[in-house]
């Protein structure tokens, strides 16, 4: 069976450029089972704590904002935190589901998929927002931990699709947040 790309939660040139800007999805390939080894327990484990601690980091980057601060414009473009937060747990979501299928199912175009997913939030308070990260990532964590360790491999296309989603994902909108935050203090404006 061929085997096509995974779904990239972003579409910011940058982070595409040499992985491949991908609009379509795979399925999992059928394997026969194959014994695990222990390393193959260690590195769902060792993903699992990249994931945690990216997660960390991540919030990390909301915790000077207030509601009023997470609706203001400029943080990636247009779009404010609280885009960039439910831009995430869309993502997240996508990443539960497929977990819970047990496939990965194609998005089609993905800057038409992250509008359109922008625009069904559009209007949610950023508490409501935060609470639904909280919620989806709790989620998250629940089916990552019996999702099975082949998953996590290298080579899997779900392991690409959890790196996306969770620790790319935090690294690269956790990075426009607290940036767009020290840009926007009194410190750096002479405030």
């Amino acid at each position: 069976m061929a085997v096509k790309a995974t779904p990239t939660p972003c579409s910011v040139p940058l982070l595409q450029e040499g992985l491949g800007a991908a609009s379509q999805t795979c399925e999992r390939p059928r394997r026969p089972p194959t014994p695990v080894a222990k390393s193959v327990k260690d590195r769902k484990s060792a993903v699992m704590a990249a994931i945690d601690d990216n997660w960390r980091q991540f919030r990390n980057s909301l915790d000077r904002l207030v509601s009023s601060d997470m609706s203001l414009p400029g943080v990636l473009d247009d779009m404010s935190v609280a885009d960039v937060v439910g831009h995430i747990t869309t993502w997240e979501w996508e990443l539960v589901t497929a977990l819970d299928r047990g496939h990965i199912e194609p998005v089609g175009d993905i800057n038409l998929f992250n509008e359109d997913a922008r625009q069904r939030k559009k209007g949610t308070g950023a508490r409501r927002i935060v609470e639904d990260i909280e919620r989806v990532h709790r989620s998250l964590r629940d089916e990552l931990a019996k999702a099975p360790s082949a998953y996590f491999e290298p080579d899997d296309p779900f392991r690409e699709l959890i790196d996306r989603c969770t620790v790319l994902h935090y690294q690269e909108h956790g990075t426009h947040i607290r940036v767009w935050t020290a840009d926007k203090s009194p410190e750096s404006t002479g405030g």
